[in-house]
């Protein structure tokens, strides 16, 4: 959020827009896929089907999403869960209330969904519901959405499951009707956005308009009957248990009947596969769902910094690993940005303090780096560019210490642009790929003997080849990356100066 008042809440920092009224068009355009924004798909299809079907129980909601229990008052539900408000208040299932009165009366006003409970929901709790009603109308054979909310946080909330979760009912309510699915509008109260997000939102601001996934127009899957559809959930239930605990077999997925539905089992087998092996080929699977968007939000989602995973499928999300030429540019850009925002920073106080402990913290980050670890805002691709950059520059500074003479019109290597691209063009053509591992435990020890030559007192002369050594190694490691993750390097590299430096 680039404006809002600035509000204390329970101890919280936020940014906060008062009274907004946002429409979204395409609602079933749900994925969001854009740089920095690292939405959890997985956790998001997990939890609205968990709605859907009426449940509030952290029993199954923990396995997607770990820290539920911190917003629970028992520790086994969530006290103010849509499930039962919207399936069962007071024995009452409001879908289907308001799905008979739209059939009965397609005009009728009358169709409110209520969450909010003011028997309950005005006790102290670590759970009152921040939607409070939706309300459906048909108008001019389109099915249109508006929603009231009195509290949304706009990562975790609106952009988190909010707008997926609803998109999801409304298209389920627009076939049960025979109806388009139409527009939805969200009144919202209080749109905020907490301290510890500040920074990844102006990020995401920088990355608007280089979604992925924008070339796959929504498409309407879901076509089960609203009497049918308690049997379908029980049964989708089942085969997710088998696919967590895994034991299921391929053709259980197959065979289900429901297309939205299949794609979701689809989806979450593909995350348990990845879950279990790192290595695991989740790609198949991926292939088989049939929303293109949905299988570029899981492909994001696994190479958010998780670049162990090998060959991320370029012929299911259209990404190819990027040239020579692609990386080189895209380093002297991250180069030349930096370079404007912190000059001869990085070499001011020497060769030891300033260039080898920025490059021992880049090296350090990539060695403590673990795949499926919470993601920062920098990303191990992030850190191997990172890494580069600093060899590169330290090769720089080295030739002004050792007195080369630098290319024409050009007063230092290491002052500048010219010295570092001139540098960099000398790395050597595409390498051998190798494992994400491999190449990390490579480029570790070529790290530890540059260390190990200031024990021993080796000379500027003597240190050189060991920095170049470095620079190779910490180049072969972003081919190793970008072999295995294109989609994470094909949006850096479109996104532009992306990179967190220094």
């Amino acid at each position: 959020m680039a404006t809002g008042s600035e509000v204390q809440v329970r101890g919280h920092l936020t940014k906060e827009l008062n009274h907004q009224t946002i429409s979204l068009l395409r609602p079933l355009e749900r994925c969001i896929v854009i740089p920095k924004r690292f939405n959890d798909i997985f956790a998001t299809i997990a939890e609205t089907i968990w709605v859907i079907a009426g449940r509030n129980d952290l029993s199954f909601l923990n396995h997607y999403l770990p820290r539920a229990p911190e917003f629970s008052d028992d520790g086994m539900t969530w006290r103010a869960g849509y499930g039962p408000r919207l399936r069962s208040w007071a024995g009452i299932d409001q879908l289907d209330r308001v799905r008979r009165i739209l059939m009965e009366d397609p005009s009728s006003r009358r169709a409110v969904l209520s969450i909010f409970d003011p028997a309950v929901d005005f006790e102290e709790s670590k759970d009152i519901p921040c939607t409070n009603w939706l309300h459906f109308t048909v108008r001019d054979g389109s099915l249109d959405l508006c929603i009231a909310v009195r509290s949304n946080d706009l990562m975790w909330g609106f952009s988190g499951i909010n707008t997926f979760e609803w998109s999801v009912l409304h298209e389920m309510m627009a076939y049960w009707l025979g109806t388009k699915v139409g527009t939805v509008t969200y009144f919202i109260s209080s749109l905020h956005l907490y301290e510890r997000h500040f920074e990844r939102a102006q990020q995401i601001l920088a990355g608007r308009g280089h979604s992925p996934y924008s070339s796959y127009p929504a498409e309407v899957q879901f076509n089960t009957t609203f009497a049918e559809l308690p049997s379908i959930l029980e049964r989708w239930f089942e085969i997710e248990f088998s696919i967590r605990e895994g034991i299921s077999k391929p053709q259980e997925i197959n065979d289900f009947p429901d297309p939205l539905l299949r794609d979701y089992l689809f989806m979450l087998e593909a995350y348990w596969t990845q879950r279990r092996a790192p290595h695991g080929r989740f790609e198949p699977l991926l292939a088989q769902v049939g929303d293109r968007a949905l299988a570029t939000a899981g492909i994001s989602y696994f190479s958010k910094g998780q670049n162990n995973v090998e060959n991320y499928g370029p012929e299911i999300i259209g990404a190819s690993v990027p040239d020579k030429n692609d990386l080189i540019r895209h380093l002297t850009s991250l180069h030349s940005v930096k370079d404007a925002m912190y000059g001869n920073s990085w070499k001011r106080r020497g060769e030891q303090i300033s260039i080898m402990a920025n490059v021992a913290r880049k090296i350090d980050r990539l060695v403590l780096f673990r795949p499926g670890a919470p993601s920062s805002t920098e990303s191990a691709l992030d850190t191997a560019m990172d890494l580069l950059v600093y060899a590169i520059k330290y090769m720089t500074y080295l030739r002004d210490v050792l007195g080369e003479s630098p290319p024409p019109g050009v007063e230092t290597w290491s002052d500048g642009l010219a010295g570092f691209n001139r540098t960099i063009e000398d790395l050597p053509d595409v390498p051998s790929v190798r494992s994400y591992a491999q190449a990390t435990a490579v480029v570790t020890e070529a790290f530890q003997k540059l260390e190990q030559s200031f024990e021993c007192s080796a000379g500027v002369g003597e240190r050189q080849p060991l920095v170049w050594a470095l620079a190779v190694d910490a180049w072969a490691l972003l081919w190793a990356m970008v072999s295995e993750g294109p989609l994470e390097a094909k949006r850096l590299i479109d996104l532009g100066d992306d990179g967190i430096f220094p």
